[in-house]
């Protein structure tokens, strides 16, 4: 007879080397098990003795290890943000080094901010007890916290090195609806509960179409969405309607096109004058990008005219700004673009009073528009990776299923 205490020793080291995972069986809604899985948690899942430590990036791009030491300064992760009506946003946070107490001001390294937590509590269910003190390796909740976000790292105001620990990748939204409130009364509660999702759920995004002015919720699928609309019309009781759920497409350059636009009409009743050239290609897999896969380069656009240095650089900034809002909507659908590579070549200067900063803008956006369509765009959808494990007499079914139905393009079979 093989003694518990080996069984859960043996257990124990396979999970910690990812040969097995523990499965349990309960019922949380009748009290079954949980207490099995508390001890189980306890058993046999690492603690923070038994992991690598963390890597947190610097500002000058190195790297630092974050040891955990109760007596260092302060680094904090923040895994997760609710919102409480009467209380605020909770902030739950795990401590990788130091300690956090209450009434402490910590940094915010991922946003640049100062914040001050307040007060430090444990979460017993919907209780709160007021706890001194957060130690080096345990999980807590900190009040008091604005600006952070799911995934920020919180270190010590007073930490020199502001190290960031490696945040929490969102994929791109693949669904989205349109939502507007029932009545002018109830668009103040609608953008109230809309921001509290936000914060609390990363991958929503919440965005007001330029053109049409409808708010528009985008998400990671249909059951997410349903999920949030769920919660917007019946836990925050809001009075909205939703649109019909659409496919996130997204727009990209089939080819390499140039523009040159010239703008010559009244902006908010000034005169304005501009002229600006650019070209599209399609981005090649080793140049950087920002987080839609573009990269616009107007660090090396040519300004005619008589201008000094400053005004350069602040011409280069309005034109990548008008750029990116282009970009932001493309010419087939409105759909995002993706994929592309803008590079400003030229812009012409004519003084102060017509080449302003919004000049600049609209041309540029004019510009990547006109050369967008003329770069044969086309529609993308969205991709998923995944495997199907089915029984042998079903392969046929399935395979139709994928190919024909789901459109799906089969890698292989084993």
């Amino acid at each position: 007879r093989v003694p518990a205490e080996e069984v859960r020793a043996a257990i124990r080291r396979a999970t910690l080397d990812a040969l097995a995972c523990p499965v349990l069986l309960g019922a949380s809604y009748r009290n079954i098990g949980v207490q099995m899985l508390l001890d189980a948690v306890v058993d046999y899942l690492p603690s923070p003795a038994d992991r690598p430590a963390p890597t947190a990036l610097l500002p000058g791009g190195k790297s630092l290890v974050v040891q955990p030491d109760g007596a260092a300064k302060v680094v904090a992760f923040a895994f997760k943000v609710t919102v409480d009506a009467q209380r605020g946003p909770l902030v739950f946070v795990r401590v990788y080094s130091g300690t956090l107490s209450a009434r402490t001001t910590l940094l915010n390294t991922t946003r640049g901010v100062r914040e001050r937590a307040t007060r430090v509590v444990q979460m017993y269910g919907d209780a709160l007890e007021e706890v001194g003190e957060i130690a080096c390796g345990h999980i807590g909740v900190v009040l008091g916290l604005k600006a952070t976000r799911t995934g920020d790292t919180l270190v010590h105001s007073q930490h020199t090195a502001k190290p960031q620990l490696h945040g929490i990748q969102v994929p791109a939204p693949v669904f989205f609806c349109s939502v507007e409130a029932d009545s002018p009364a109830d668009e103040r509660p609608l953008a109230d509960a809309l921001k509290a999702l936000t914060l609390e759920d990363p991958s929503l995004h919440v965005t007001v179409d330029g053109e049409t002015g409808q708010t528009l919720v985008q998400g990671m699928g249909e059951l997410h969405l349903d999920v949030v609309r769920d919660r917007l019309v019946s836990d925050m009781r809001v009075r909205a309607s939703f649109g019909k759920m659409r496919v996130a497409l997204r727009e990209s350059p089939a080819r390499d096109a140039r523009a040159l636009h010239e703008l010559m009409r009244p902006l908010a009743g000034r005169p304005a004058h501009v002229t600006v050239e650019l070209e599209v290609t399609v981005r090649a897999r080793d140049v950087a990008a920002d987080t839609e896969g573009n990269f616009v380069d107007t660090a090396h656009v040519t300004v005619t005219g008589d201008v000094a240095d400053d005004g350069v650089r602040d011409i280069a900034a309005a034109l990548a700004d008008g750029v990116r809002a282009a970009l932001g909507r493309g010419v087939l659908l409105g759909f995002p673009v993706t994929q592309a590579h803008v590079r400003v070549l030229r812009a012409h200067y004519l003084g102060p009073e017509l080449s302003t900063p919004a000049a600049y803008r609209a041309c540029a956006a004019a510009a990547t528009h006109q050369a967008l369509r003329d770069s044969r765009p086309v529609l993308l959808e969205p991709l998923a990776r995944a495997a199907v494990r089915t029984p042998a007499g079903a392969l046929g079914a399935v395979l139709a299923d994928l190919s024909g139905v789901r459109r799906a393009r089969v890698l292989g079979m084993e």
